[in-house]
């Protein structure tokens, strides 16, 4: 299996949001390859620390496109 794969299944996973047979696959699979539950424990640390990081503040969409606006209206700088 490809590292890719294996890192998306591990995600689906963590989230329980695997159909039961794949949920089966995943844990044979980890009941098998030390690797992948390395892997696990790594994807279980990052969602971990991102549910304990303090919420993001709003983003004010209007300031954010006119700024955006105002800077791709810039002229090129000169050299």
């Amino acid at each position: 299996m490809h590292s890719q794969e294996l890192d998306f299944l591990l995600m689906k996973y963590l989230d329980d949001s695997l159909p039961p047979e794949q949920r089966a696959a995943v844990r044979k699979i980890l009941d098998t390859f030390p690797e992948a539950r390395a892997q696990l424990r790594s994807h279980q640390k990052i969602d971990d620390l991102l549910r304990s990081a303090p919420p993001m503040p709003p983003i004010q969409w209007d300031r954010l496109a006119k700024r955006i606006s105002a800077a791709i209206r810039l002229p090129p700088p000169t050299a």
